[in-house]
C-alpha cells in the first residue's frame, strides 16, 4: 500500500541577530557560495536556481546602470525591483543550502544603540555594530577598505572584467571611477 504525504515548507524571516548560531552559520555559508562559487559551476552543484553574486550584480547593473533611466531607483520601480532581486538572491541560497532564509536587518536597533550612547548615528557608524564583526560579515580595514577577518576576509568585489569572463556581456554597463 503506498501513501502519498505532501510536505509544506514554509521559510520564517527573523531578524539576523536572532539567528541560532548554526542557522546563522549556515546562513552565512550559503550566502558566501554566491560569492565564491562561479555561474556554471553553481548550476552544476546546486542546480538551476543557483545564480552567482556576480550575476546577481549584473542583473543590477542592467537595470539600474543605464544611461537613459535607472530603472532600479527612480520612480515605481525601486521597491518591485528590489524585492524581485532578493527573492532571487534568497532563492539561489536556498539551493545551495534549503534549510535557509534571508533574514532581515532591524538597524534601527542599532541607532538606538548610539542615541542612548550620546554618540551620533550616521550610516559610517553602523560599520561598527556587530554585524560588520567576524562572526558575521566581517570588519573593513580603513586604510585598505577590504574586509580584514570572517569568512568574507579576502573576498574580491566583482568588476566588469570578471563579469565579462562568466560570460556577461559588460558593453554598456557603468564602471567605477577605476574603470572597473
Amino acid at each position: 500500500l503506498e501513501q502519498r504525504v505532501t510536505l509544506y515548507t514554509r521559510y520564517v524571516r527573523r531578524e539576523i541577530r536572532q539567528l541560532e548560531d548554526g542557522d546563522l552559520d549556515r546562513m552565512l555559508d550559503a550566502m558566501a557560495a554566491l560569492w565564491r562559487v562561479p555561474q556554471a559551476q553553481g548550476e552544476a552543484l546546486y542546480g538551476p536556481q543557483y545564480l552567482s553574486a556576480a550575476n546577481l550584480l549584473q542583473a543590477h547593473l542592467e537595470l539600474a546602470g543605464q544611461q537613459d533611466c535607472d530603472h532600479m531607483h527612480d520612480g515605481m520601480g525601486f521597491l518591485p525591483h528590489h524585492m524581485a532581486l532578493t527573492l532571487l538572491f534568497e532563492q539561489s541560497m536556498q539551493a545551495v543550502d534549503p534549510s535557509t532564509a534571508l533574514p532581515y536587518w532591524d538597524y534601527s536597533i542599532d541607532f538606538q544603540r548610539f542615541e542612548d550612547l550620546d554618540q551620533p548615528s550616521s550610516g559610517f557608524e553602523l560599520t561598527r555594530t556587530e554585524l560588520f564583526r567576524a562572526k558575521f560579515f566581517g570588519a573593513t580595514d580603513k586604510d585598505t577598505l577590504y574586509i580584514k577577518d570572517g569568512r568574507w576576509k579576502g573576498l574580491e568585489v566583482p568588476t566588469a572584467a570578471g563579469l565579462a569572463a562568466e560570460g556577461a556581456d559588460v558593453a554598456g554597463l557603468p564602471v567605477n571611477a577605476w574603470g572597473q
